[in-house]
């Protein structure tokens, strides 16, 4: 039993270590001469994010989070956060969801989906076998809802689709009725189908996966630069500062398509390895998982493990032009502090889950 919680521990800190290094070594290399403050900004934001993971590993106690007064402060927290950005906040890229500081910028979204898994975690934990009564499931409903609307009334459908998503495979897992579940995918595709009757754009995209070349010019022109930087990569890559597609084609090539810019410098064959580090974290987590006792802990690690490799593929399949283009970055590799700060504040939390959670009793006796 041991074993697997040291394993855990070890192997989730490893292999956030060598993605986050996999990603500052791409951006140094490229970005050395044209944009050295970006460099430095994703220093800093590795520099704090492994502290924080150390931090948060070893010195914290997750079982603190579930208090009814720290609850209070994190759904609070979040909600302020999301309101922040509507009178603060900038447009970046169609989307209102950055704040700037000085010269520093952070997207409050990525703090508050964090918070709201951790809020949704404790609150299932709770009041799971409550929520089979439907006053108490619309109770929830709101307060899940409210945080949404904000998210997607800042344009960000996609981070919007990825915290919901994440949602409903917490309640899948719980003893939540699952005729509610099917009441809650149905809600996703209303919030769905909403973000394209807002935003028509948003449909011509999922027309671009089908035949990109039918907008070459204009919504599906990402997807087709990030087809061709694949494709340029083939099994070995050009050959890591060499490629030429984020120079003069593919936007984007730190952020929403470093996936893309990354294949053509770095081949398949490095590629498939990235995604199966991300792929491994996701049963090694559930592997820990099948250790805990404490309810808590269990939804915190679906949750926190769900997302990080659910915005991995969602990323990767965007890239490959499988989903239309959501403005979601690979986590731990792109470019983007805010982001890299949370996951590996996240993979703090998994640490420290497979550090004091409690043991399940089944275990104890087997061992």
């Amino acid at each position: 039993m041991d074993k697997i919680r040291n394993f855990s521990f070890l192997f989730l800190f490893i292999v956030s270590s060598i993605l986050v290094s996999i990603g500052l070594i791409f951006i140094s290399i490229n970005l050395i001469s044209q944009n050295p403050n970006a460099i430095k900004s994703q220093l800093i934001a590795s520099f704090i994010g492994i502290a924080g993971l150390l931090f948060i590993a070893t010195k914290f106690d997750y079982k603190i989070l579930q208090k009814e007064i720290v609850l209070k402060i994190i759904y609070g927290l979040a909600i302020f956060l999301l309101i922040l950005v509507f009178p603060f906040g900038v447009e970046v890229n169609g989307a209102k969801s950055w704040i700037r500081l000085g010269g520093f910028s952070f997207q409050p979204a990525e703090v508050a989906k964090f918070l709201l898994i951790i809020f949704v975690a404790a609150y299932l934990s709770k009041y799971e076998h409550e929520l089979k009564d439907i006053k108490k499931l619309i109770k929830f409903a709101i307060l899940i809802f409210f945080p949404t609307i904000l998210i997607f009334f800042e344009k960000d459908l996609g981070l919007v689709m990825l915290f919901l998503a994440t949602v409903a495979i917490m309640l899948f897992v719980s003893k939540v009725p699952k005729r509610y579940l099917i009441i809650t995918t149905f809600f996703i595709f209303f919030i769905f189908i909403l973000g394209i009757l807002i935003a028509p754009y948003r449909l011509k995209r999922l027309e671009a996966i089908v035949d990109p070349f039918k907008y070459a010019h204009s919504y599906g022109y990402q997807v087709i630069q990030a087809l061709i930087a694949i494709a340029r990569g083939g099994f070995k890559g050009v050959g890591i500062g060499n490629g030429i597609m984020k120079n003069y084609y593919l936007p984007e090539p730190f952020n929403d398509f470093i996936y893309a810019s990354m294949s053509e410098e770095l081949g398949f064959i490095y590629m498939v390895f990235i995604s199966t580090l991300f792929f491994s974290l996701l049963v090694v987590s559930f592997r820990l998982l099948e250790t805990c006792e404490d309810k808590f802990a269990r939804y915190l690690i679906i949750g926190i493990s769900v997302s990080i490799v659910l915005q991995a593929f969602i990323h990767i399949a965007v890239n490959l032009s499988l989903l239309p283009t959501t403005g979601i970055t690979l986590p731990f590799i792109s470019k983007g502090g805010t982001s890299l700060i949370v996951m590996l504040f996240s993979i703090g939390l998994l640490m420290n889950i497979a550090k004091n959670s409690p043991l399940r009793l089944f275990v104890k006796i087997k061992v």
